[in-house]
C-alpha cells in the first residue's frame, strides 16, 4: 500500500504542475494497481470499481493520443495506451471468472477481440485475446469452444515471434489441456 500512496502522490504533483500530459496513462496504471491490492484485501465491489476506472483512463489516453499530431509520437503513445488497456481487460477478465461472472468475462474477451480488429491489430495479440475467450469457455464449462478457441490461439501465436514464447501462448495451451 505504501508503493500505490507514493505513486498517486507523485500522480498529484505532476497533474498540479500542469506539465505532465500522461495522467490519464498514470492515473490507469495505478487504479489497476489498487484495484489488484483490493481485490487482494477482500474488498471485490471496490476493486471493480477501480479497475473500470483504470479501464476508463487507459481509453482517455488512447483518445488522447489519436489527436496527436506527430504521427511517431502519436503512435508510441497510442501503442503504450493500448497495451495498458489490453492488461486492464486482462485483470478484468481474472476477476470475473474468480468472482464467477463467467458471462462477463466472455463479453469482456469479446470487447478486447473487437478493439484489436477496429485498431487492425493482428497476429499475437488475436491470439491472445482468443486465448482470454478460450478461458472465459472453459470457466463456463463449455468445453469444445474452448478447446476450439484455444487451438485458434495457439496456431496464431505460433506463427508470430512474439507469440511464440509469450505466457499467452502457455496460457492457452493450459486452456486446451483442461478442455
Amino acid at each position: 500500500k505504501g508503493l500505490l500512496e507514493k505513486a498517486e502522490q507523485l500522480k498529484r504533483e505532476a497533474a498540479s504542475s500542469g506539465s505532465f500530459k500522461e495522467v490519464s496513462f498514470v492515473s490507469a496504471q495505478i487504479a489497476g494497481l489498487r484495484s489488484a491490492i483490493l481485490r487482494r484485501d477482500g474488498n471485490l465491489a471496490a476493486a471493480n470499481t477501480a479497475i473500470h476506472e483504470a479501464l476508463e483512463l487507459a481509453n482517455q489516453e488512447i483518445a488522447r493520443a489519436r489527436t496527436i499530431s506527430n504521427l511517431n509520437e502519436r503512435n508510441v503513445i497510442g501503442d503504450r495506451a493500448q497495451r495498458v488497456r489490453d492488461g486492464i481487460l486482462h485483470l478484468m477478465i481474472r476477476q470475473q471468472i474468480t468472482e464467477g461472472k463467467n458471462i462477463e468475462a466472455e463479453a469482456t474477451a469479446r470487447l478486447g477481440l473487437k478493439n484489436i480488429q477496429n485498431e487492425q491489430r493482428g497476429g499475437a495479440n488475436m491470439g491472445d485475446w482468443l486465448g482470454r475467450l478460450a478461458q472465459a469457455k472453459l470457466a463456463q464449462r463449455r468445453y469444445a469452444e474452448a478447446a476450439d478457441l484455444a487451438q485458434q490461439a495457439i496456431v496464431l501465436l505460433q506463427q508470430n515471434p512474439e507469440g511464440q514464447s509469450s505466457h499467452w501462448l502457455i496460457s492457452a495451451q493450459t486452456v486446451l489441456m483442461q478442455a
